[in-house]
């Protein structure tokens, strides 16, 4: 019942043009009806649905500008959530930026920082790359080495439950993929999530918030936990 009430409210915030607020909400939206078992192309005004706007999205919002290669694999999740098959010429042609110098090189990924190289993992993954590829190596020697002692990973550096469940959910959908992962690392990520969690049950920077506590609650799904 709640998870429809959220749905009902994304389906308010659609425009004429068939988008949600921009495009990475779009992308967002998409991923959330589709696990509400919702395809986008149904979710439609009287002259465009949510997925024609995602086909058309040219990554033109400023935010995405700031980061295009976290942008790109956000954008191929969506399209698989939309129902449009990893083999379709709108995914493959963002897998090879994905795999361009634009995003790859010196056998690193994006940004400083493994955030985009926890979507591009997801993405690359979802979309069939196989694990045996350097770049889905690289991605995942990159997240690995980020985690400290105590079992965090961090946004460059700073440690935080919402990127710790993100990592912990791409490291676990490469090892369903066929990776070889360290059971020691999820062991410990298990374990800063269970230190961080705060008194009301969520997680957050002094005061839990939605988006801190969902992160981390996906990752604590990945590993088969309540």
């Amino acid at each position: 019942e709640k998870a429809q009430s959220v749905i009902n409210f994304l389906k308010t915030q659609q425009d004429a043009s068939g988008k949600i607020i921009d495009g990475g909400i779009s992308d967002w939206a998409i991923m959330s009806f589709g696990a509400a078992g919702q395809y986008a192309q149904d979710i439609a005004t009287t002259s465009a649905s949510l997925l024609d706007f995602a086909k058309a999205y040219n990554f033109t919002d400023e935010s995405d500008l700031l980061n295009l290669c976290a942008s790109y694999p956000r954008h191929i999740l969506a399209f698989l959530a939309g129902g449009i098959p990893a083999s379709d010429a709108s995914i493959q042609n963002l897998i090879v930026k994905i795999k361009s110098a634009e995003c790859y090189k010196n056998n690193k990924f994006g940004l400083n920082g493994i955030n985009d190289d926890i979507f591009a993992l997801l993405a690359i993954l979802a979309a069939d790359t196989p694990v045996s590829e350097p770049i889905v190596n690289e991605i995942l020697a990159t997240i690995i080495a980020d985690q400290t002692a105590d079992g965090a990973f961090t946004w460059a550096g700073w440690a935080s439950a919402d990127i710790t469940g993100a990592a912990i959910n791409a490291l676990q959908y490469a090892k369903n993929k066929g990776a070889i992962i360290d059971k020691n690392i999820f062991t410990k990520a298990r374990a800063y999530l269970k230190s961080q969690q705060l008194s009301d049950g969520g997680w957050g920077f002094g005061t839990s918030d939605v988006l801190t506590t969902g992160w981390a609650m996906m990752g604590i799904n990945s590993l088969d936990e309540g």
